[in-house]
């Protein structure tokens, strides 16, 4: 650390005498002697803001451990290092004024808990405007996050912020404190908002999250270059639980079993209660990579109870949604396009209302066979091309269908229909529904051998399309 030279008196030519000789001689030896403190100390002497706080405004570099005892303010002008593994520890209130780079990367700090709120990567060197790699900027202000004990807020500024290597989010497994992200806003085409983007290996996860709890990340991209793929953008790890997305966008995945957010895949050890709200989800089409398989992967076991609500999905080549096992999966409000299947879960409690879809091959599938299971359909509208002339390709327990509109907006010449399990663990109740281009010689239920389905089925008030005369005719239970 470069020290200014103790202040040592060089030499009285005599003894000065009187307080006011005294007074002008501190002074003088103050301002033009050389005194050997530490920069914090010139930094504090020559910017105080008020008592018991200091503010720091220069170039310090710390070649000892220092602790900061009292308040400090970082002013944006302010640079702080340490070397030879010399540690720096904040032990009351920190606050850090603007978005610019005012520590090492390699320095070594420490926030004692309550100290600090918020940290941001463009205090460790991100730039959102350059084309240089953010990644460690970034992995400093996760391992700071790692280190402080209280509930932190990370908020990254708008801007394109490059990432080469996962970005590990981990909390403490006794306390699942929250790690908070907040960006300065998502945008259209995922570049123009507070956006990451991957340009690491393909196959690799661009964030993960563990041992966290009642966090929340929004307002926010999450992208990957056009020559780059990234199988998830976000991956959820146990344990996890509690955890709302918002306001974000969602590209960049490709290859096999690619998801732009992976719910705990194939692992049954706890992920849960996950709420995705008003996020934009969109498949990767690139002639170098398999094109984004799913948006939502998961759900197995203890991983479950996930709501969707009011987002896009646009151009994947399985399912847009796709579920394994849940109790609760709930899709409200959503739009689906251009999709090989916009929602899929094998075993869940599904609850699916007021969605819309176009240009998609098929709209739900529940394909575990027996076993109990319960989907409702509520006020859905499909305008697709269906694979087979079937929307609903593939299903298994209780179906309830109400006031759905399967086709009835589509001027094209496909049929409409479903196709479940038939037994007694499977029944389906279908009132009010339209399903295009079904009649009395073509029924809109098949089971699952292709033939029409009229066990365990009621049917009221559903209407077909083509040659259709008088509604739907089927053998009801009553």
């Amino acid at each position: 650390m470069k020290k200014l030279i103790n202040c040592k008196q060089k030499g009285l030519r005599s003894f000065l005498a009187g307080t006011f000789l005294l007074f002008v001689f501190a002074v003088f030896t103050l301002v033009s002697c050389s005194k050997k403190v530490t920069a914090v100390e010139k930094a504090t002497v020559s910017s105080p803001l008020a008592k018991n706080m200091l503010t720091i405004n220069n170039t310090l570099v710390f070649d000892h451990d220092f602790v900061f005892t009292d308040e400090v303010t970082i002013m944006p002008q302010a640079f702080i290092s340490t070397v030879n593994g010399k540690k720096i520890s904040f032990t009351k209130h920190v606050n850090i004024i603007g978005e610019s780079a005012v520590f090492d990367t390699n320095a070594e700090i420490k926030f004692e808990p309550g100290t600090i709120s918020q940290l941001n990567p463009a205090w460790f060197g991100a730039k959102g405007y350059d084309n240089l790699d953010d990644t460690k900027a970034f992995q400093k202000v996760l391992e700071l996050a790692w280190k402080t004990d209280n509930t932190i807020t990370i908020r990254v500024d708008v801007g394109r912020y490059f990432i080469a290597e996962p970005l590990v989010v981990q909390g403490d497994s006794v306390s699942m404190r929250a790690i908070n992200w907040v960006g300065g806003g998502m945008s259209n085409g995922s570049v123009q908002g507070a956006s990451l983007s991957w340009t690491g290996k393909a196959g690799g996860t661009m964030m993960r999250f563990k041992n966290l709890s009642r966090f929340r990340i929004e307002n926010m991209d999450f992208t990957a270059e056009p020559n780059s793929t990234v199988k998830y953008n976000l991956e959820f790890a146990p344990v996890v639980h509690f955890v709302d997305i918002q306001n974000c966008s969602f590209s960049g995945c490709g290859g096999s079993e690619s998801a732009n957010i992976s719910m705990n895949i194939d692992n049954g050890e706890q992920v849960s209660e996950i709420r995705i709200t008003q996020c934009e989800f969109s498949g990767k089409a690139s002639p170098i990579a398999n094109v984004s398989q799913s948006a939502i992967r998961g759900g197995l076991a203890n991983t479950k109870n996930f709501y969707v609500t009011n987002c896009s999905f646009d151009a994947y080549q399985k399912a847009a949604i796709d579920i394994r096992i849940s109790d609760i999966l709930r899709v409200v409000g959503c739009t689906f396009s251009n999709d090989a299947l916009d929602i899929s879960c094998g075993l869940c409690g599904s609850y699916v209302e007021s969605n819309y879809s176009e240009h998609s091959k098929a709209f739900f599938s529940a394909g575990v066979s027996a076993n109990l299971a319960f989907t409702t359909l509520i006020n859905n509208n499909f305008t697709g091309n269906p694979d087979n002339g079937l929307v609903i390709p593939d299903g298994s327990g209780s179906l309830y269908l109400i006031n759905n509109n399967f086709g009835g907006t589509d001027q094209r010449e496909d049929l409409n229909r479903i196709r479940w399990e038939e037994n007694e663990f499977s029944p389906i109740y279908s009132h009010g529904n339209f399903y295009k281009n079904t009649n009395n010689l073509h029924s809109p239920f098949l089971n699952r051998s292709g033939q029409s389905r009229n066990n365990n089925t009621i049917s009221k008030g559903d209407l077909g399309g083509k040659n259709a005369t008088s509604g739907i005719s089927l053998k009801s239970l009553e």
